[in-house]
Parts: C-alpha cells; sequence; structure tokens
C-alpha cells in the first residue's frame, strides 16, 4: 500500500508555501489529491500518492520547465486513471 502525503508536507519538500502551492496545484502543476472522505464536519483532509510527489520533486530540482511539469502532472493523473480501472476490474471479478 502506497502512503499518502499531506500538503503541508508538500509545502516543505518543494519549498513553496502555501499560497504558491495552492497556485500551482489550480494551474495544473501539481497533481490533484486523492478523493478522501471527510474525517468530520467541513473537514477534509487532502493526500497525494508519495510516489507521484517523488516524480514532481525530481522534476522539478531537474530544471522541469512549467509546461514540462504541466505534461508530467496529466501523464500522473492519467496513470492514476488507469489504476483505478484495473483496481475496479479485480474487484469487480
Amino acid at each position: 500500500m502506497e502512503l499518502g502525503v499531506t500538503a503541508s508536507a508538500i509545502y516543505g519538500t518543494l519549498g513553496f508555501g502555501r499560497t504558491l502551492f495552492e497556485e500551482r496545484l489550480a494551474a495544473g502543476l501539481i497533481p490533484q489529491p486523492l478523493p478522501r472522505p471527510a474525517k468530520g464536519p467541513g473537514e477534509r483532509l487532502r493526500l497525494w500518492p508519495k510516489s507521484e510527489i517523488e516524480i514532481l520533486v525530481r522534476a522539478t530540482f531537474a530544471g522541469y520547465t512549467d509546461d514540462q511539469i504541466r505534461e508530467l502532472v496529466e501523464r500522473l493523473m492519467e496513470r492514476r486513471k488507469e489504476k483505478a480501472a484495473e483496481l475496479q476490474q479485480l474487484v469487480a471479478a
């Protein structure tokens, strides 16, 4: 099972503050969080797959441009959908 990473852990890893993190998330430069149920009324825990964040960190420190990172994020999100579909097939079998 893959570990989830919280937004605050990602801020430190990428060296971003919350505002820049949220701007980059909205611009497609950070993958969307995993859909998770609320922990309580009005509360939502956002988690990202650790492997996706590690890939993003390597790309960032390798000097990828925003366009390259956006394309990478799109591929990561597509891979996530493919894995979910595979899991659904296994559960249905």
